[in-house]
């Protein structure tokens, strides 16, 4: 039986744990996307301000590959967040006793992270398009 009781207080220290990375994680999205719209800003009034065509290709391509980069920032965010989902999803249903969370939210089909990333793309595409401009 006590093996049976530390098997539960690891399980329930596991999901605490579990927990705090999500919020962590949450956080760093926000974090992350935070940045990318400064960056973007400002490499927008870079580009504006330049006339110089040397200067301009540089500008175009550094905010294409601050693009990309975001945006595999936030696809393995992602990632690492479904894991420790997943994982935490494993111990609610070993802990069934324990009411850990009430109400999960239901899948939608338009999501914050389906929308961060339509977010990068759309960047990513006027940086793309913005060869054609000047």
């Amino acid at each position: 039986m006590s093996i049976d009781l530390d098997e539960n207080r690891f399980l329930l220290e596991e999901w605490k744990e579990i927990r705090e990375s999500l919020r962590y994680f949450g956080n760093k999205r926000f974090a992350q996307l935070t940045v990318f719209i400064a960056a973007t800003g400002f490499m927008l009034k870079a580009l504006f301000d330049q006339t110089d065509q040397r200067s301009l290709l540089v500008v175009r391509i550094i905010g294409i590959c601050l693009s990309i980069l975001f945006f595999v920032m936030e696809k393995r965010t992602v990632e690492y967040i479904d894991a420790f989902v997943k994982r935490g999803e494993q111990i609610e249903d070993q802990l069934q006793h324990i009411q850990l969370i009430h109400k999960r939210p239901k899948k939608r089909i338009v999501s914050g992270t389906i929308a961060t990333y339509f977010l990068y793309g759309l960047v990513l595409s006027f940086w793309v398009v913005s060869f054609r401009l000047k």
